[in-house]
């Protein structure tokens, strides 16, 4: 079971799994709508956990090669 820490329906959720934080959101790029998984670091699981607006901003800017394939998503 894994624990979610940050959640909003329809853009991100942020969760942690076996010890580690993981983001997975999704981006709609023309008619398709595209999830993605990142392993956060230190310095960003303390930017989720200090509000959602800090969530927001991390959205979008990682680098492909941090990517999860295939994206996972938290068992509830």
């Amino acid at each position: 079971m894994d624990r979610i820490i940050k959640e909003e329906l329809w853009s991100h959720v942020c969760f942690e799994r076996d010890d580690e934080i993981y983001l997975t959101y999704l981006v709609q790029s023309g008619p398709a709508t595209v999830d993605y998984t990142v392993k956060l670091n230190t310095s960003e699981v303390n930017l989720v956990k200090s509000g959602d607006s800090e969530v927001k901003r991390l959205l979008g800017g990682f680098e492909q090669s941090r990517f999860i394939i295939p994206p996972i998503w938290p068992t509830k």
